[in-house]
Formats: C-alpha cells, sequence, structure tokens
C-alpha cells in the first residue's frame, strides 16, 4: 500500500481472510525503518505483521535484532521477542539485551523488561526494566538497578542515564549507594540524591545532596614476618 513496501521471494494471500504469507528473504520498508526475517504473516484486517526468525529492525540510530517480531500498525507499536538486543550508534554504542522490547514508534521510545542487560563504553549495567527515549537520549532504569565501571559502582531506587554521540555524559541517581575503589581501599557512599558526571567514557566527578553518610574502608595489607 502506500506506506509499506513487503517484499520476498515465495508468497500466498487469502483474500477472504485477508492473510498474507511472505517467505525467503522477507522485507519490509515501512516510512524510515528496515525490518527484515525469514518470513512475514500480514494480517491485514487487523492491521499487523509478524516476524519470524532472523528478525532486523534498522533505523537511522538504532538497530534491533531477535527471533519473533510483532508489529501492530494501528497501536504504532512494536514487540521483539526471542533474545532481542538493541544497538543504538554513537561513538560508545548503547547496546541492550532483555526478555522482552517494546517500541513506540511515534515517539521514539523502547522499553526492556525483565533481565535487562546494558553496556556503554567502559559502562555496565542491569535491571528489571529500563526505558529509553531515543530523541532525547535518556535511559530510565527501575527494578534494582545496578550501574557500574571497573572501579565505581551506582545503585538505588532509580536511575536515569544521559548520553549523546559520545557516549554516557552524566547518571542521575534517587535514593543513591555509591562504592568506589581506589588502591587504598574503598569509599562507601548514600544520599537521597546522586549525580555522576563522565569524562572520556570515565567517571569523573560525584555531587551528592540529602542525607549524605559516607565511610572509607582502608585496604589491609598483610605482610610477612621477618625471619
Amino acid at each position: 500500500d502506500s506506506d509499506r513496501i513487503i517484499t520476498g521471494e515465495r508468497g500466498y494471500y487469502n483474500k477472504a481472510k485477508k492473510i498474507g504469507y511472505i517467505s525467503m528473504g522477507v522485507e519490509m520498508n515501512y516510512k524510515n525503518q528496515q525490518l527484515k526475517c525469514d518470513s512475514l504473516m500480514y494480517n491485514r484486517k487487523r492491521n499487523f505483521v509478524e516476524l519470524i526468525n532472523n528478525v532486523r529492525l534498522s533505523q537511522k540510530k538504532s538497530f534491533i535484532s531477535c527471533e519473533r517480531g510483532l508489529y501492530d500498525f494501528s497501536q504504532k507499536r512494536m514487540k521483539f521477542l526471542g533474545n532481542p538486543t538493541f544497538l543504538n550508534k554513537g561513538k560508545d554504542t548503547l547496546s541492550v539485551s532483555s526478555d522482552t522490547i517494546f517500541y513506540r514508534v511515534k515517539d521514539s521510545v523502547f522499553t526492556f523488561i525483565k533481565n535487562v542487560q546494558i553496556k556503554s563504553g567502559k559502562t555496565s549495567g542491569n535491571a528489571k526494566r529500563l526505558e529509553f527515549h531515543q530523541k532525547k537520549n535518556i535511559a530510565m532504569l527501575t527494578g534494582n538497578p545496578v550501574i557500574f565501571s571497573a572501579t565505581d559502582t551506582l545503585t538505588g531506587d532509580s536511575i536515569y542515564l544521559y548520553s549523546s554521540d559520545n557516549g554516557v555524559d552524566s547518571v542521575f541517581c534517587v535514593v543513591s549507594k555509591t562504592f568506589s575503589k581506589s588502591k587504598d581501599g574503598i569509599t562507601r557512599l548514600q544520599s537521597d540524591m546522586g549525580k555522576i558526571i563522565f569524562i572520556d567514557g570515565k567517571p569523573q566527578k560525584f555531587y551528592f545532596e540529602g542525607s549524605v553518610k559516607g565511610i572509607f574502608v582502608k585496604n589491609e595489607i598483610k605482610r610477612k614476618a621477618s625471619k
């Protein structure tokens, strides 16, 4: 139709039920999106498609791969299942995997549900839920979220990541707990709010506000008694 072009090497269409099946090198172009898969079922009556096996969604700044996808054109919403992985392109590519990914086409919002794993450059994290607003480059993690690097770990009730094409710029945490390692020991801080500024992909500046408590635990070095 005027919005969608679906192509493949083998097809079948049931005119009475308004259901079509396409297989072998399937490709669908819809506005600025390109979808590829092994086979596709198009239900014209319900206005949705089901994509099966080796599903790939490509956009200008993002890419999703999975084994099964559902696209509801009426609701302008997509659902990805079967080991879905999301990539947001930039200097440090944002990579996210979860059990399920939902995508609201209208406002470019991705929602990741259960077993969320996130990585950007030298920064990693996990949570039960993540909502990524692609146009604003803001990600919100909830459900025991944790963000960590080689030397620092941040956890709290909710964590917000602000990013750009250069990677993560800053992290804001509500009811934050921070653990920072150094050669001398570990610094533990907790507060109502915490903020971390990243420079060249590394956490460099730390700000804490409200009921701030901290403790420094010095490394214990065991020395052998001289004979």
